[in-house]
């Protein structure tokens, strides 16, 4: 079936008359490389002659031979086959009775006119890139802590050491400081544009992306390995929808399925500028990957607007993040024209308003470059951040259950929300300090009960476990260790007769665990009738 491009905005309907001896009204002014000049009102226009095609669900067992029957005799170019996120393939099929020929198959669902889509990277567009107060790194020790005051530290108990991350978007400045040594990986990479930059960013906004993501300073996750997914050219346009669904391709084709993976995709894709059936593909892609990858992070977009009409936003499999500032307030500026998206299908808030990251400088020269930034695009990297601290030590999750994990542990009731926030889930991101616990009680008691208490820190705050363990120090040697308490404190009743002993407490919290132990010094030494 020919897709007919029906746009609806508002309350109008606008029809792009798509006949395949057809293609486009007006082929001069669609090219599939535009001057990218001003974007058009709808956010949108059309390739000539560029087409995905969707075969059946089931129909096609080997979608390469498939493909290449199909266009025999044809001046047809397939730029990608699909074999996971859907069967069927990309490319250019530049004459009318080609395309009516693949449309009659039996075995194809949807022949889908490809489009350039403007503005997509989630940043906001003529404003500074810094907007908002911030503090050195302070969206890294808020996630550490969940109620004000902070103490400023970041303690995190992984770093995302042997997690691969996909970083969706207009590439990797792989030279900048912040991806030293060698972590991104130049020999792995997807990119369609044929310029030369081979995943190389040339706009900026990726690399900010990933210095957030997996940078050696900037990131909470920093031994991360990167992956360039580079769909937005040099402007921050994706040149042809399809990329964004070849570059989802080519990771659920690439990724190695021993290593744990997070999947970014700092991007804002407005439902009004692109297909029904390519947000179906879209939005089916991501379930794909969650399945068999790993979790995708989403930003919700900033247009201010209800984050369900933006894709990835909309994904249900995926993690979306709106974007809160350091006075746990949403980021939306009164004095910028943008704000954070909202609503039902927004998951949880991260920092993302006056966030350090690396800068991007085009002349390749100043690779220690930082800048500060704010939007959703910065929001959303700082939870896959905590995906890869979680994937580190617990590498056989499956992409849900990392997305429960983050949900799950996220900081409830801390942010104020008022209309139109006030629909949106009240959770802000959270990762787990490494668990400590410092013992107080007395270190030469007398001869009666007392208690030690374990004040512990760090962890999820709301659910600690603990073993209190103590050894006798004889005159002969040290006795084993025996448990003796299993709670926040434990009490002992101490004997004049018994020797001196250490007591040892062990907190575990959210998969990981610290410990404090105390000398006590036995009333018997006062006496001097220790056994």
């Amino acid at each position: 079936m020919l897709i007919p491009l029906l746009l609806v905005v508002g309350c109008e309907a606008e029809t792009d008359l798509l006949d395949p001896t057809n293609p486009s009204p007006d082929p001069s002014a669609n090219q599939i490389y535009p001057s990218l000049g001003e974007a058009p009102a709808n956010g949108y226009e059309i390739i000539p002659d560029d087409y995905i095609v969707v075969y059946r669900d089931g129909a096609v067992s080997d979608p390469t031979s498939r493909t290449a029957a199909l266009l025999a005799d044809s001046d047809a170019e397939v730029r990608r086959v699909f074999h996971h996120i859907f069967t069927g393939f990309s490319g250019t099929i530049p004459d009318a009775q080609t395309v009516t020929r693949v449309d009659e198959a039996p075995d194809v669902l949807w022949v889908i006119p490809n489009r350039v889509i403007f503005d997509v990277a989630a940043e906001p567009s003529a404003v500074p890139l810094f907007s908002g107060h911030h503090s050195d790194h302070w969206n890294h020790w808020r996630i550490n802590q969940r109620k004000w005051p902070f103490d400023q530290h970041f303690e995190p108990f992984a770093a995302g050491t042997g997690v691969r991350m996909y970083i969706v978007d207009s590439g990797i400045w792989s030279d900048h400081d912040e991806f030293q040594p060698g972590r991104v990986q130049t020999g792995s990479f997807f990119d369609e544009y044929q310029d030369g930059q081979d995943g190389e960013d040339c706009n900026g906004h990726g690399t900010r992306v990933a210095g957030v993501a997996g940078g050696n300073t900037y990131s909470v996750a920093p031994e991360t390995l990167l992956h360039s997914v580079r769909v937005l050219n040099c402007q921050g346009t994706l040149v042809n929808s399809s990329f964004l669904l070849e570059g989802l391709e080519w990771i659920a084709d690439e990724h190695p399925s021993v290593d744990p993976a997070v999947i970014n995709i700092s991007l804002q894709v407005p439902h009004w500028t692109v297909s029904d059936s390519i947000l179906t593909l879209l939005e089916n892609a991501t379930d794909s990957l969650v399945d068999n990858v790993g979790p995708v992070i989403g930003a919700a977009g900033n247009d201010g607007a209800d984050a369900c009409n933006y894709f990835p936003a909309s994904a249900a499999a995926a993690i979306t993040v709106a974007a809160s500032t350091i006075d746990d307030e949403p980021w939306a500026p009164f004095h910028l024209p943008t704000a954070s998206n909202y609503g039902a299908c927004v998951d949880l808030f991260a920092p993302g308003a006056g966030i350090e990251t690396a800068g991007y400088d085009d002349t390749g020269s100043d690779t220690s470059k930082d800048t500060v930034v704010s939007a959703t695009s910065y929001a959303a990297p700082l939870v896959s951040g905590i995906a890869a601290i979680y994937l580190e030590d617990n590498p056989l999750s499956s992409g849900s259950q990392v997305s429960d994990f983050i949900i799950d542990m996220a900081t409830e009731g801390e942010l104020t929300l008022t209309s139109p926030y006030d629909q949106t889930a009240n959770l802000l991101a959270f990762t787990p300090r490494i668990p400590s616990a410092s013992i107080d009680g007395p270190w030469a008691p007398r001869a009666t009960t007392h208690t030690w208490h374990s004040n512990p820190d760090g962890g999820d705050f709301e659910q600690y476990e603990f073993i209190w363990e103590r050894q006798f120090h004889y005159s002969w040697g040290d006795g084993p260790w025996v448990q003796v308490g299993t709670s926040e404190q434990v009490q002992l009743l101490v004997s004049d007769q018994e020797p001196d002993f250490t007591l040892q407490v062990t907190v575990e919290s959210a998969g990981a665990e610290g410990s404090d132990d105390m000398f006590v010094i036995s009333p018997c030494n006062k006496a001097g009738t220790c056994p």
